[in-house]
């Protein structure tokens, strides 16, 4: 099973054939849908497109045509970015095909298609250089990490697909962490771990600005495991502690770029004027520990459990899969069982000497921080693990479905596994038969009949080419006679129709709105409930309210003609 010096494991071939492996992992993607013209991308009717609302928001800003922390939705309210995720991140990857001449819709699946792959790439890397796996296994890893069951869900909300940073963030975290308690040879007072610090710094702030659902899990992920670590090796813990005692210019540095981010990140999130989400509703995003292995009834291989199980399930059955597949789960818990044996043997055997901290420990560490952030996934009975951290740690309060956690582990639980796997691949041909077995068994238990690709493109920028450019006297716009019925869901009738269809059109022809849709709506902001028959009323009572009555007019959703002034 090891590859490590074969021609395969040349630099060039290894760069070819992860490259190759790459391929075909999009192409089980997206393979189908590409050779079909890519009629639907990630997402549904709402939530896709207020991704590409936000997307093309920074387009705007990146072609010279908007305010960066106000995108141009619930008007005339400042800094609404604040109202979800800021998507930093992808937006400046979006401006590139849509620059191209590509629309709307294909950038924004290009976008999820490179956050994607970012994450392929990385973590293979971590495999290869930070955990010492084969080739093959690492590849695994990688592949693991691209299609997890799971990954149908994230892609529904592109905002999950930055579990893809998980990788990413290791890389910079675990080795500037060796590099400021001066272990493996590295020395913190250099030039390059100074350098090291400012990168970690700016890629969580990009990061923050993108996703902070996502961070905000890879930094209790990552508290863990470095605990971990320096629980387990006496050495690391006292070298932890001089290097506290005594801190390096990068130290200093990380510690001030860290906290001037936060209070930066804070400040801005702080705009919606919301404390966040509720105890109540944060319980209710955390599911029973059966759940774990929930991963719908769309999968091929356990897709016919899952009905059996959610009717034993109280309460009831979440109506998301967040799960990870059964046999990746029991080869983690035995991978973390058997890793754990090993640390404790061989930092047994090295006692108090110095040393430096092996795959093993980072491995182990990882592991417990995944296992960590599963727990607070969960609830027990009537308690929610997560529940003392969201009362006491700033920032908690925006988790509002914690049973996400178990989609940004993903990444870390491949690692660990293939890291067992390659330790067991060592022990001669009928262990690498085994390994085999195992890989093709849980590579072909993340199949499953469930499409992420939901929404029409065609249709949809049909829709944004048929509304037309506004007119000159038009300085600010609100929509009515909403395209779609009537759905029976309260939630969807009083704010998404209007509002999710308001903002793109805000973002694509660049002219404000008083509509919107986000997690937050600014205090005092009522435009909701098209359907009903004050809506109009409520509508120019708040353009009075704000001073915004001339240059005021109206889009008629359904018949897409625009309309100087109020409405009748």
């Amino acid at each position: 099973m090891k590859v490590r010096h074969s021609l395969v494991g040349h630099r060039t071939m290894e760069i070819v054939v992860v490259v190759l492996t790459l391929v075909v992992g999009l192409g089980a993607l997206y393979g189908s849908a590409l050779r079909e013209g890519l009629p639907r991308v990630s997402g549904d009717i709402y939530d896709a497109r207020i991704f590409i609302a936000v997307l093309e928001h920074w387009y705007a800003v990146l072609t010279g045509g908007g305010t960066p922390l106000s995108p141009p939705y619930f008007f005339p309210y400042p800094y609404t970015l604040s109202y979800g995720d800021g998507l930093l991140f992808g937006g400046v990857l979006y401006a590139v095909p849509r620059t191209l001449g590509f629309d709307p819709f294909v950038s924004y699946e290009i976008v999820n298609a490179v956050v994607a792959a970012i994450g392929f790439v990385a973590t293979y890397v971590v495999a290869r250089r930070m955990l010492g796996i084969s080739v093959v296994l690492g590849l695994f890893a990688a592949l693991l990490a691209l299609v997890a069951n799971s990954l149908a869900m994230r892609s529904i909300h592109a905002q999950l697909l930055y579990a893809a940073f998980f990788p990413v963030g290791l890389l910079l975290v675990w080795p500037l962490f060796l590099a400021l308690t001066d272990s493996g040879g590295r020395r913190a007072r250099s030039i390059g771990t100074v350098v090291r610090a400012v990168a970690t710094v700016a890629f969580f702030f990009v990061w923050a600005m993108t996703s902070f659902y996502s961070l905000y899990a890879f930094v209790l992920l990552s508290l863990v495991a470095l605990l971990t670590a320096a629980i387990a090796d006496p050495a690391l813990r006292l070298r932890v502690w001089l290097a506290v005692r005594h801190p390096s210019l990068a130290l200093i540095v990380l510690a001030l770029g860290l906290a001037g981010s936060a209070v930066a990140i804070f400040g801005l999130y702080s705009q919606s004027g919301y404390g966040g989400h509720g105890v109540s509703a944060m319980k209710a995003g955390t599911v029973s520990i059966a759940e774990l292995v929930n991963v719908g009834v769309g999968n091929w291989v356990w897709g016919g459990l899952m009905e059996p199980l959610r009717d034993r399930l109280k309460p009831p059955y979440t109506r998301d899969a967040y799960g990870l597949s059964p046999v990746l789960v029991v080869a983690f818990l035995a991978s973390m069982i058997w890793i754990g044996r090993l640390c404790r043997l061989r930092l047994k055997a090295r006692g108090h000497r110095e040393g430096d901290v092996d795959a093993a420990l980072f491995a182990y560490s990882m592991g417990i921080g995944a296992l960590v952030l599963a727990l607070f996934a969960v609830h027990i009975a009537r308690f929610a693990p997560f529940q003392p951290l969201f009362v006491l740690l700033p920032g908690a309060s925006a988790i509002r479905v914690p049973a996400r956690f178990l989609l940004f582990i993903g990444p870390v639980v491949a690692l660990v596994v293939a890291y067992a796997l390659d330790l067991l691949a060592d022990r001669g041909r009928w262990a690498m038969a085994l390994v085999a077995v195992l890989v093709a068994f849980i590579l072909a238990e993340q199949v499953h009949d469930d499409s992420a690709l939901r929404l029409d493109r065609r249709q949809e920028q049909a829709f944004l080419d048929s509304v037309g450019q506004p007119p000159e006297s038009c300085e600010v716009f609100y929509v009515f006679n909403p395209r779609f019925p009537k759905t029976g869901n309260d939630g969807q009738d009083r704010l998404y129709v209007h509002g999710v269809d308001a903002m793109l059109l805000a973002s694509y022809y660049r002219l404000p709105t008083i509509n919107g849709m986000a997690t937050f709506t600014p205090p005092g902001w009522d435009v909701v409930g098209p359907f009903e028959p004050d809506y109009l009323d409520r509508v120019r009572a708040y353009a009075e309210r704000h001073d915004i009555l001339d240059g005021l007019c109206g889009l008629d959703l359904k018949e897409r003609r625009w309309r100087e002034g109020m409405a009748k």
